[in-house]
């Protein structure tokens, strides 16, 4: 037992040194790339000549602008026209769904589609790509960007940040460089490119955010008291970039987030830092305006859909898609999902990070995260209600005309049963992971069934005290 225990210790000393490794490496933030800011990297010619691309030597060639070798210049230079015009003439793909553009949902709209796209299209159309540029879904997009536009230079808009991009995002950066030539623009770009070399992500820094959640996340495992240091220098950098308006999810960023400046607010306040809320309220009230939009468009889309079905299938199913959306959402809300796989990091059995998205582990986190949320929602109903807070309960009863609230709790009583019968079947039957990984999940469920065995066990200090107390403090009788 003490040559266990003696190894579980190491094995957790080694799991702190890796966490405060990623501290000590913490800069700008890591972040994956994407494809379409890359792209517009791709098309940004070149300050000395516009007719070619950034990179493309003044000669016409590339490669190697130190030193001339007719091999290696000319191989590269061609392989360099051979993939330009191989991916030139990739447009199958747009040809075969423009006319989707007339059949999509326009609540289903990416931010700044009308805007882009057209003037994406124009491009194409002066290099030549043979598109449908008349097709009248086309052109009732072009109609909403005139709508939505109002002309201004890019020199005018002042949103350009003290690195020389336009609010950090990489694919505004290179249109604003493609149209003005602005050489902060490049130098930023750049500065990109030197840090993730062939691609770019859609922003760059994210040096405010990834402490914030970092401190945040360790703090609510618990486990903030082994990374004293790391959280204070983490704070310390926060401090310093904030403003009476708050802070951005970066520090060369103008234009303040209210995410990021609620998170640095609270834990600037819990850590002693002097902060004051200055306009947070007011972010907040644009916050909740944004938040009644998403709202109200949810709300019409599943009316819309209850519709529709009705039409097709003769059967109202609007109370199930309401039923159906609310547990997506409360699922993931609920935390029980990162509170298991982040505390397994620390149980002493080596985790691979592709088993998170693994199908067998992802049927197998959905039972944990269901039954977790309805007994949350029946043990807390009375209080939720009270609060005016949506649950499972209160929607079953809403649709069903069910005031007596025992109804409810009796039928997802059964459906809790079900699924954890289902999580016994997952549980016995995979040989995937390791035992003790797995193992870990039945026991987060036994915890919650215990938190919850003498009522709101989750908010009422009164029963989480007892349980603390009988468990850490009064002896084995």
């Amino acid at each position: 037992m003490k040559q266990i225990h003696s190894e579980e210790t190491e094995q957790i000393q080694d799991l702190i040194l890796q966490v405060k490794r990623m501290f000590q490496k913490m800069d700008l933030g890591e972040i994956s790339v994407s494809a379409y800011d890359t792209a517009w990297i791709a098309m940004v010619p070149s300050l000395r000549d516009p007719q070619i691309p950034q990179n493309q030597l003044p000669d016409g060639s590339w490669g190697d602008d130190k030193v001339f070798l007719a091999f290696e210049r000319l191989s590269t230079t061609l392989a360099c026209v051979v993939a330009l015009k191989t991916w030139n003439r990739r447009i199958d793909f747009i040809l075969r769904n423009i006319e989707r553009l007339g059949n999509e949902d326009e609540e289903q709209m990416t931010v700044g589609f009308e805007v882009i796209f057209p003037a994406l299209l124009e491009d194409a159309r002066l290099l030549g790509l043979d598109l449908p540029y008349d097709s009248p879904y086309v052109q009732k997009v072009i109609g909403e960007r005139e709508k939505k536009l109002n002309i201004n230079k890019l020199q005018n808009i002042k949103l350009q940040s003290t690195n020389g991009s336009f609010e950090c995002s990489t694919s505004s950066t290179a249109c604003a460089l493609k149209y003005t030539r602005d050489k902060r623009c490049l130098e930023y770009l750049n500065f990109v490119l030197e840090n993730f070399l062939d691609a770019v992500p859609i922003t760059y820094s994210l040096d405010l955010f990834e402490r914030l959640w970092m401190v945040d996340r360790l703090e609510r495992l618990g486990i903030s008291r082994y990374f004293k240091k790391e959280i204070k220098d983490a704070l310390n950098y926060v401090y310093k970039c904030w403003t009476d308006n708050g802070i951005a999810w970066t520090k060369d960023s103008n234009i303040p987030d209210a995410d990021c400046t609620s998170m640095a607010f609270r834990l600037l306040r819990l850590h002693g830092y002097s902060v004051s809320p200055g306009g947070i309220p007011r972010k907040l009230r644009h916050v909740q305006k944004n938040i009644k939009i998403v709202f109200n468009g949810l709300y019409s889309t599943i009316n819309m859909i209850g519709k529709k079905a009705l039409e097709h299938q003769g059967h109202d199913f609007t109370s199930y898609i309401r039923e159906r959306q609310y547990m997506l959402v409360a699922k993931a809300s609920n935390g029980i999902d990162a509170a298991i796989q982040i505390t397994s990091f620390f149980l002493g059995a080596k985790i691979s990070a592709e088993w998170f998205v693994d199908p067998d582990y992802v049927s197998l986190m959905n039972s944990v995260s269901t039954i977790s949320r309805i007994n949350n929602d029946i043990h807390g109903y009375e209080r939720e209600s009270g609060q005016g807070k949506l649950s499972c309960m209160t929607l079953f009863m809403k649709e069903n005309a069910i005031k007596d609230h025992m109804n409810a709790v009796v039928h997802f009583t059964s459906l809790k049963d079900t699924e954890m019968k289902k999580l016994t079947e997952k549980v016995l039957k995979q040989s995937k992971f390791p035992k003790r990984f797995i193992s870990f999940h039945m026991d987060a469920i036994r915890v919650m069934k215990f938190i919850y065995s003498k009522g709101d066990g989750y908010t009422s200090p009164d029963v989480t005290h007892d349980h603390v107390k009988n468990t850490l403090f009064l002896p084995i009788s």
